[in-house]
């Protein structure tokens, strides 16, 4: 597939994006300080905490995004989703972080900082997910049928999803493999979303959207047992972006 016109490349739009760091040893604490504090630089002292028995979660809305933080024993979770923009009891947009270029950026800008601050790890994995809006079921088919190039997509099909990986070898850190999953789906949806008015009962839904969504897990090989060094980590997240742009602008390519 040739790289998608500029004007197609605009109506990405991003949903959300996660960061996931995977501990070279088991954690069991935590509920300590440094947790809070990395949560606090983002948020302030502004934020709910769900504490259980091994997993911490801490959540705020922050310029109309939505921030969390989910500690494990075996892995530490950010995620950033936009915030729907309810409007006179309506959803008329879909909400999004921006183009897919604006939203990596920014997530790396406000981020970055803890890959020089995050505990020694072993993996390490950005999944981003958008949504290429369409006028209808048929029109996302073909849209498809111009990002996949090795498979047929039949417009009169229900409920297509693809999913594939195609791992390559990294050229920051060497012999380390890089897994490219990509999930193509075709949806027709509606965003659901509670209002804060506590007097109304009824939740607020956006109108019916159709179009395509990728979800993108770029994410260095589970079976490495070696550390990442935190000198290469930058540079390691800047090619797993690369790889993730590269889907986004090229669509499904070895």
């Amino acid at each position: 597939m040739t790289t998608q016109p500029q004007d197609q490349l605009n109506q990405w739009l991003t949903l959300e994006m996660q960061m996931t760091v995977f501990h070279k040893d088991a954690q069991h604490d935590l509920h300590h300080e440094r947790a809070s504090d990395w949560f606090q630089r983002i948020a302030g002292d502004e934020f709910s905490s769900t504490r259980k028995t091994l997993v911490r979660t801490d959540e705020a809305k922050v310029d109309n995004k939505h921030y969390s933080l989910t500690n494990d024993p075996l892995k530490v979770t950010w995620n950033v989703s936009a915030v729907p923009d309810v409007t006179n009891g309506s959803i008329d947009e879909l909400p999004s972080l921006g183009s897919f270029e604006q939203a990596s950026q920014e997530f790396h800008d406000t981020l970055g900082w803890f890959l020089d601050e995050c505990p020694e790890i072993t993996r390490i994995g950005f999944v981003p997910r958008l949504v290429y809006k369409t006028d209808s079921k048929e029109e996302t088919y073909k849209f498809l049928d111009t990002c996949l190039k090795d498979i047929k997509v039949d417009p009169s099909s229900q409920e297509f999803q693809y999913r594939i990986n195609r791992p390559r070898k990294s050229d920051v850190i060497a012999g380390l493999a890089i897994n490219r999953l990509s999930t193509w789906t075709a949806a027709k949806f509606a965003i659901r979303a509670v209002s804060g008015d506590q007097t109304q009962n009824q939740p607020v839904i956006s109108h019916t959207h159709y179009g395509c969504v990728l979800q993108l897990d770029i994410n260095t090989d589970a079976d490495r047992k070696e550390s990442i060094e935190h000198e290469s980590l930058h540079k390691l997240w800047d090619e797993l972006a690369k790889m993730a742009a590269e889907i986004v602008h090229e669509g499904d390519i070895q």
